[in-house]
């Protein structure tokens, strides 16, 4: 599944402080989707691809990989890949 580019952070539960704005709330959707696509659509498991909009959002790559998830996501420069 491809993601587009949205700008902003986004998240899940733990990952969702200090998240606002309409950019966050697109990636939530874009997380809430993830988990209902493979099981409700009968589809195999893929990696989830997304550009820099959603790739710089720490909270987002967090919910990914809460998920499970593999993923190919691109980052601006200076982006930190693993906080922490």
């Amino acid at each position: 599944m491809m993601v587009g580019d949205t700008g902003g952070d986004a998240g899940r539960g733990p990952t969702d402080r200090g998240v606002r704005g309409p950019d966050a709330a697109v990636r939530r959707l874009a997380l809430d989707m993830l988990d209902e696509t493979p099981e409700d659509w009968n589809l195999s498991a893929r990696p989830v691809v997304a550009d820099s909009g959603y790739g710089d959002a720490t909270a987002f790559r967090f919910g990914l990989a809460e998920r499970g998830l593999s993923s190919v996501v691109a980052v601006k420069p200076g982006t930190c890949p693993q906080p922490g």
